[in-house]
């Protein structure tokens, strides 16, 4: 056995392109799309099934993730305790989420189970009762947990940054108390009957997909007719609204303060996008980001800050997160603009490009690694209207951005006055 040299480092090589995976595309009979990536060591996989609505479809945004917890809480067959006790029985897991432009509920399962793991599946999706003590049960629980939410001024943070990045609408829409109050039962099974029950899912099966699997949903899914349901669809400007800076609130218990800086910017799809996220990952995107050594190294205001660029469906941005001791509040503020100023005076050093696009493309190729991975990479682009090219685009980008390309965006996108800046403490 050849001895490992421990002091030289491993040869460094950089990939001419990203091994993209196979997503197989099938339709059942009732036009249910369905998309596939088949693999993994173990015979285990997943299955989701996903809406095109989210929290942004209604005004009071519970309505959507409340439902989607519902979907757990039984069937026609299953109390909700006997439905999480054969959930458990058959070694599967169940997720479920309502983001704010789609929704979806997942079961991982194995093999040996998958008969009943996606009976289990198609029940919660079309046969849920939405028994009224277990929603009371569930608008209690989660109001309490939004009270505690209320006192951590990071949530505070977030709260009023997206309701001013947004203006308080869509996006911007914050969860209010009084939103468990006058949410109802019949709301929820509304949305469930016209946005879930009756309204045509997209399939995302990925790990050890064989035809067993393949049957059980054609079986499942495929006998379900749907109806159209018209839905006000939220128009976006890529304009931002009137800044207010700077804005702050005053949480004199806190014992540290909440920071985030941001601004609106741009969806997938947009040329700038790619770059955008290089330029990022150099201010504050990674752990030996420019905010990272100068808050936390060397100043010691904070455990962690960050930065990062977002994209929803119909809208984007960009922001910096972090929390520092309520006495450097400004002083951690002025440096954050410092860096950003930086950025925008002077070039990046060419190793330092050099370590952030290796960095990148790395986590690209992590990212990558296993079936789950692969399909939500494929789920993130197809909702976007895009395909799997975009990944290798995006190491092509990454590859042959110049140090003068990201002066420039700093220059066009991170201008101060553009900025809005939110703080809580």
């Amino acid at each position: 056995m050849t001895d490992l040299n421990r002091i030289q480092a491993p040869i460094f090589t950089e990939p001419d392109a990203l091994v993209l995976p196979d997503v197989i595309k099938k339709t059942l009979q009732n036009g249910i799309p369905v998309f596939i990536v088949n693999g993994g060591a173990q015979p285990v996989f997943r299955i989701e099934v996903g809406f095109d609505v989210g929290n942004i479809s209604h005004a009071n945004p519970l309505v959507a993730p409340i439902t989607m917890q519902m979907l757990k809480q039984g069937t026609s067959k299953l109390s909700s305790h006997a439905l999480n006790e054969s959930i458990d029985f058959y070694g599967s897991f169940v997720e479920s989420e309502a983001g704010r432009d789609f929704s979806g509920i997942a079961i991982y399962g194995i093999h040996r189970y998958a008969a009943e793991s996606i009976q289990l599946l198609a029940d919660m999706v079309y046969d849920a009762i939405f028994d009224e003590h277990e929603f009371n049960l569930m608008i209690q629980n989660e109001k309490q947990k939004l009270k505690v939410a209320l006192e951590k001024v990071s949530f505070l943070a977030n709260q009023a940054f997206f309701h001013e990045l947004y203006d308080g609408k869509a996006y911007g829409r914050k969860v209010e108390l009084s939103d468990f109050d006058t949410l109802t039962l019949y709301e929820v099974k509304k949305h469930y009957i016209h946005s879930i029950q009756q309204a045509k899912p997209t399939l995302f099966l990925s790990g050890q997909i064989d035809d067993q699997i393949l049957a059980l949903i054609e079986h499942h899914f495929a006998p379900r007719n749907f109806v159209d349901f018209e839905s006000e669809k939220p128009t976006f400007s890529m304009v931002n609204g009137e800044i207010k800076n700077p804005f702050r609130i005053d949480k004199k218990d806190a014992i540290q303060s909440a920071i985030r800086i941001g601004r609106r910017m741009f969806t997938r799809n947009h040329p700038d996008y790619m770059k955008m996220k290089v330029l990022n990952t150099v201010l504050g995107g990674y752990f030996g980001s420019r905010l990272m050594a100068n808050i936390r190294e060397e100043k010691g205001y904070t455990y962690g800050i960050g930065s990062a660029v977002q994209s929803f469906l119909h809208d984007g941005f960009f922001y910096i997160a972090t929390e520092v001791g309520k006495d450097v509040l400004n002083d951690a503020l002025n440096e954050v603009y410092k860096e950003i100023e930086v950025l925008q005076q002077t070039l990046i050093d060419a190793d330092e490009l050099k370590v952030i696009k290796n960095y990148m493309i790395g986590s690209l190729l992590k990212d990558f690694d296993g079936p789950f991975e692969q399909l939500d990479c494929f789920k993130t682009v197809y909702r976007s209207g895009l395909t799997l090219a975009f990944y290798n685009q995006y190491v092509e980008t990454i590859k042959r951005v110049t140090a003068e390309e990201l002066q420039t965006l700093a220059q066009k996108y991170l201008n101060k006055n553009q900025l809005i800046e939110v703080s809580v403490g």
